[in-house]
This record gives C-alpha cells, structure tokens and sequence, in this order.
C-alpha cells in the first residue's frame, strides 16, 4: 500500500503529514509528502476530476468561499485528486518518465455536491468509505484469482 500526503487544507504540511503517516504502522505500507500534489495532478485526467475552482463555478457557486480553509494553490491551480483511494491491479506499471496508470478502481471521499458529473457511485464517506474500500479490495482479489 501506498499513501500519498498532500498539502491542499490551509493547515497541512510536513508536520500534519508526519503526524497522520504514524497512524499507518504497518511496514506493508510506503508513505509519502507531495506538498506540490503532482500525483494528483497526474491522476486527476484518468478519473476525469475537474480542478476545484472550475468545478465550484460550473456548479453556480464562488470558490471565494472555499479560500479559508484551502491552499490557494490547490483551490485555484490544476485539477488535482485528494482524499481519494486508488486501486490498481498487480500487473499495472509504474515506469519512469511515463504517464500514470489508469486506477481499476478509485472510490474518493470528496464532496459530491461539488464535483456533479463524475460517477456518484464513486463518493462515500465516514463508514461508508471504509466499507466501499473493503469492497473494491475484494473485487480486485477475486479478479487476481480467475486470471491465474
């Protein structure tokens, strides 16, 4: 498992990303700080996510309103995916100097009423998220033993 911090809320950073990384005690797990959020950048067209100010006008809304407690950058630089889990299947590469991947599967716990368009099938939360998480793990297990 791979978990990307990111610096997108007003108050995050290394310190946040250092205190949230200890939850994850497992050494499964590689954990890293994208302050610039390129991987989101990078995935955000495979999963067609509008940048956030884009998606708030489209909406009828102002993303002045969203100022205090964004980055700046985030809330008005390219689309950029956070709050979202990625699921990949084994045989899918990460090579250098290559566009990413496609996810198989990708459930985010962003604010549905903000990006309308993408699949509602897509947006969970709280248990809910958790629980979706399990599911799409399990999908891709079963997948991973029909295909051997």
């Amino acid at each position: 498992m791979i978990i990307v911090w990111t610096d997108t809320v007003a108050t995050d950073g290394p310190d946040g990303a250092r205190k949230a990384a200890a939850i994850f005690d497992d050494p499964r797990v590689r954990q890293f700080h994208d302050p610039k959020r390129r991987l989101g950048e990078a995935i955000a067209g495979h999963i067609d996510m509008p940048a956030l100010a884009e998606a708030v006008r489209k909406n009828g809304g102002d993303p002045k309103g969203l100022e205090k407690g964004l980055k700046l950058d985030y809330l008005y630089g390219p689309a950029a995916v956070f709050d979202t889990a990625f699921f990949f299947a084994p045989e899918r590469e990460w090579k250098k100097d290559a566009a990413s991947p496609t996810p198989d599967r990708w459930v985010t716990q962003l604010d549905p009423s903000i990006y309308k368009g993408l699949d509602p099938e897509r947006f969970h939360w709280g248990e809910a998220f958790e629980t979706e998480l399990q599911r799409l793990l399990a999908e891709l297990r079963e997948e991973e033993k029909t295909s051997d």
